[in-house]
């Protein structure tokens, strides 16, 4: 019958060190864009909803009688050639 010898782990992990030295969380230098996207999104969201829709109802109006402009005189010009 073989007797099982007695291992002392305790003493079996002594070789590693008890502080493990660790890399800096911080950055050496701070970075110039603190902000980062989602700044760059929420300013970009403050500039677009800070429009009136009186503004942007009259530019699609005006962009929606120009495209019917170009269309009737397309009409137009092929009736002509005729």
């Amino acid at each position: 019958m073989l007797i099982a010898e007695q291992i002392d782990f305790c003493h079996a992990t002594r070789h590693t060190p008890i502080v493990v030295p660790q890399k800096p969380t911080h950055p050496a230098t701070p970075l110039k864009n603190v902000e980062g996207d989602f700044g760059q999104f929420t300013n970009f969201v403050r500039r677009l909803v800070a429009v009136p829709h009186s503004e942007i109802k009259a530019k699609l109006d005006a962009e929606k009688r120009a495209k019917t402009r170009k269309r009737k005189a397309a009409s137009r010009a092929s009736h002509a050639k005729d």
